[in-house]
């Protein structure tokens, strides 16, 4: 069963929020999805950003962090069903597409 975990890495303040993706042993990917926030402001234990009042914007945060976590998870249906390859790679352009994040030039 595919599951998506939303983490901090660091105690630095601010501290990039990271996006995991595990399904089995074969898959499990980490990547940092650019949202930072102080570590005393985020819950762990729910995955997202506290209630405080210095936060404005927490609940859009939050749900766009919801949305996040389900759109990996259909995604990974998606793709899996239909043979693409799932890779550390596949995982970044699914959560750069879904910030819409220009894909980067060489």
């Amino acid at each position: 069963m595919a599951t998506v975990k939303l983490m901090l890495r660091g105690t630095k303040n601010p501290s990039n929020i990271n996006i995991r993706f595990v399904n089995g042993r074969q898959i499990d990917f980490t990547t940092p999805i650019g949202i930072y926030v102080n570590p005393s402001h985020w819950d762990p234990k729910n995955q997202k950003i506290r209630n405080v009042i210095e936060i404005q914007n927490r609940d859009e945060i939050n749900s766009r962090l919801n949305k996040l976590k389900i759109h990996c998870i259909d995604q990974f249906n998606n793709d899996f069903s239909t043979g693409k390859i799932i890779n550390k790679i596949w995982f970044e352009n699914i959560v750069k597409t879904f910030f819409n994040r220009p894909k980067a030039i060489l």
